[in-house]
């Protein structure tokens, strides 16, 4: 569906940046973001952006990027 392509799963998130606002505030420099949910024990969260080619921006900027000297995937 539309909501599989639009959704972002962020992995090894940083304990200082465990906070659904920051991984989305980090998140919304490539597209409009409906709504973020974290997973705090997985160091995980999911992203939902507004339409599918932000959600390619997204994962092509920031795949592989280090955020508090974590690397994202």
């Amino acid at each position: 569906t539309d909501f599989c392509r639009r959704a972002v799963v962020v992995q090894n998130i940083h304990e200082n940046a465990l906070q659904v606002k920051s991984v989305c505030n980090l998140l919304s420099n490539y597209g409009n973001i409906c709504f973020g949910l974290l997973f705090r024990e997985c160091k995980t969260a999911v992203v939902l952006y507004e339409c599918q080619q932000d959600a390619m921006n997204g994962i092509h900027y920031l795949n592989g990027l280090y955020f508090w000297g974590e690397q994202l995937r």
